[in-house]
C-alpha cells in the first residue's frame, strides 16, 4: 500500500511538472513577444540588426587560402562561403549607405542598418624560440586587414543616419582555444601566422564559454564597451552573443556593464548542451518564453525574418519568404526585426556580395511600394524606448529623431547644452521630428 502511494505520489508530481512545463510553454507561444505600450501592427516597424562587422575573420585574402590545408585543421561545420568572408571595406560600408538613402520610410527617413561590432582582434607571428600574439582593438587593424578610410566612411554613415552600430563581443571566439591549437598543431600555426582564423572546433568556439573566467569575461566586456564608446562617440545600448551562445549568468553580466537590450532571444543557444535532447528542447523554449513574462530589467527582441541572400539557394526565394514574415511579424504585433550578417555584403568574391546586395535592395523595394504603407526603420534603442514609453529619441550627431507611437500628446524631455535646464517637447501622436544639437547627446 505505501509503495503504491510512493509510486503514485512520483507519478504525480511527473504529471504536475509536465501540466506547468505545458502552462509554460502555452504561455509562451501565445506571448512570446515584447510587452509594449506601441501598437505594432499599425506601427509597421521594421529594424535591420546585421552581424559581425569590424571582425577581422575569416580570410584577408583568397591567395592566402592557398597555404594551408582546411582539412587538416577541421575547424567544424561551416558553410563554405565563410572561407571567403573577410572585414569589410570602405567601399563596402559606402555601398550600403547609398542603398540604405534610395529607400526611405514612411516618415521620410532613410533605412537604417544595425551592425553589431566585434571590437578586438588578435594576430599570430612565430618567432625564433616561441611564440608572439598581437592584441589590437578597433580602430586599429593588423597589418592583414587593413582598411584605408574605413573610419572616415562609418562616421559619415552614422551623421547620415543609416550606420547605428551596437555591441557583438570582443573576439567572437573563445581566444584559449585558438592559442591552445596554435600550440599543437602546424596547420593552424600556418593559417594563424598568415592571418587565416581558422582551428579546430571553432564552430563550437564560443567568446562566452562556461569553461573560461568568468573574472575575465567581465573585464573583456567592460573593455569591448570602453573601445565601443571612444570610437563611436557613445555607449552600447544592445547586444548579441557571438554563435548566439549565452546564459542567464551572461545576461546578468551584460545588464550590471548597462547594456540592457537582448538580441535573438529566440535563437539563444545552449552553453552546455550542443545536441540536446527532445526534452532540453523543450525546457529551452519554456525556460525562454517564462524570461519574456517576468524579466523586468532587460527588454529581449527577436529576430522573426531572416535575410542571408548571398547564403541562399535561390535568393529570391529566399526574399519573398523574407517579405512573408515581415508581414507576419506586423499581424502578430511586432516589430519585423530582419537578421543578416556581414557576409552578405563584405565578400573576398564580389559576386557573392552583389548577391547579398540585390537581395536586400529587392526586400526594401516591394517595402516601399505603397507610399502610404511604407514601413518605418527603427534601431533597437528606440524599439525599447517605445516599448516603456511609447516614445523615443536617436541622436546620428547632427540630429536627433523624435517619435512618439502612441495615440496621445506626450511630453519630452531632452537635455540642453552644458549649463541649461533641460528643453520639453511636446509629440503629437505619430509624430516624427528632426532636431538639431551639436553639444550633448540623449543616454
Amino acid at each position: 500500500m505505501s509503495r503504491t502511494f510512493v509510486f503514485s505520489g512520483r507519478l504525480w508530481f511527473a504529471l504536475l511538472s509536465l501540466a506547468a512545463l505545458g502552462l509554460i510553454l502555452i504561455a509562451g507561444f501565445m506571448f512570446l513577444r515584447p510587452r509594449s505600450v506601441v501598437d505594432w501592427t499599425t506601427a509597421r516597424v521594421v529594424v535591420i540588426e546585421s552581424d559581425d562587422w569590424g571582425f577581422c575573420g575569416f580570410t584577408p585574402d583568397i591567395e592566402k587560402l592557398d597555404l594551408v590545408d582546411l582539412a587538416a585543421i577541421e575547424p567544424g561545420v561551416f558553410p563554405d562561403i565563410y572561407l571567403h568572408s573577410t572585414l569589410e571595406t570602405a567601399a563596402d560600408v559606402d555601398r550600403m549607405v547609398r542603398l540604405l538613402k534610395s529607400h526611405l520610410g514612411r516618415d521620410g527617413l532613410p533605412a537604417v542598418i544595425q551592425p553589431n561590432y566585434i571590437m578586438g582582434s588578435l594576430t599570430y607571428d612565430p618567432v625564433p624560440g616561441g611564440d608572439s600574439w598581437q592584441r589590437a582593438v578597433l580602430p586599429e587593424l593588423p597589418d592583414n586587414y587593413r582598411r584605408p578610410d574605413l573610419w572616415v566612411v562609418v562616421a559619415d554613415a552614422i551623421r547620415a543616419g543609416v550606420w547605428w552600430p551596437e555591441y557583438h563581443g570582443l573576439w567572437h571566439y573563445n581566444p584559449d582555444d585558438r592559442r591552445e591549437s596554435v600550440k599543437t598543431n602546424e596547420e593552424v600555426k600556418r593559417a594563424a601566422s598568415e592571418g587565416l582564423l581558422f582551428f579546430p572546433g571553432m564552430d563550437r568556439s564560443f567568446e562566452l564559454s562556461l569553461d573560461r573566467d568568468p573574472d575575465v569575461l567581465v573585464d573583456e566586456l567592460g573593455e569591448g564597451l570602453e573601445v565601443f564608446e571612444s570610437l563611436f562617440d557613445r555607449r552600447a545600448y544592445s547586444v548579441i552573443a557571438p554563435d548566439y551562445a549565452w546564459d542567464r549568468t551572461r545576461e546578468r553580466m551584460w545588464f550590471e556593464a548597462g547594456v540592457g537590450i537582448v538580441q535573438a532571444k529566440r535563437e539563444q543557444r545552449s552553453l552546455t548542451k550542443p545536441s540536446a535532447s527532445i526534452w532540453d528542447r523543450l525546457w529551452k523554449v519554456g525556460e525562454r518564453s517564462w524570461r519574456h513574462l517576468t524579466e523586468r530589467r532587460l527588454i529581449y527582441l527577436n529576430r522573426n525574418c531572416r535575410l542571408e541572400g548571398a547564403q541562399a539557394a535561390d535568393p529570391a526565394l529566399h526574399a519573398a519568404i523574407c517579405l512573408q514574415h515581415v508581414q507576419s511579424a506586423w499581424h502578430a504585433g511586432e516589430p519585423a526585426i530582419i537578421g543578416t550578417h556581414r557576409v552578405n555584403y563584405a565578400h573576398l568574391d564580389p559576386g557573392s556580395a552583389d548577391i547579398g546586395f540585390n537581395t536586400l535592395d529587392h526586400v526594401l523595394t516591394v517595402l516601399d511600394e505603397d507610399p502610404h504603407r511604407r514601413p518605418i526603420y527603427l534601431t533597437d534603442h528606440e524599439v525599447a524606448q517605445l516599448m516603456r514609453s511609447g516614445t523615443s529619441a536617436r541622436n546620428t550627431g547632427d540630429r536627433i529623431v523624435l517619435r512618439n507611437l502612441t495615440h496621445s500628446r506626450r511630453l519630452v524631455l531632452l537635455p540642453g547644452p552644458a549649463g541649461e535646464a533641460p528643453r520639453v517637447t511636446w509629440l503629437s501622436p505619430g509624430s516624427n521630428s528632426s532636431l538639431v544639437f551639436s553639444d550633448h547627446s540623449i543616454d
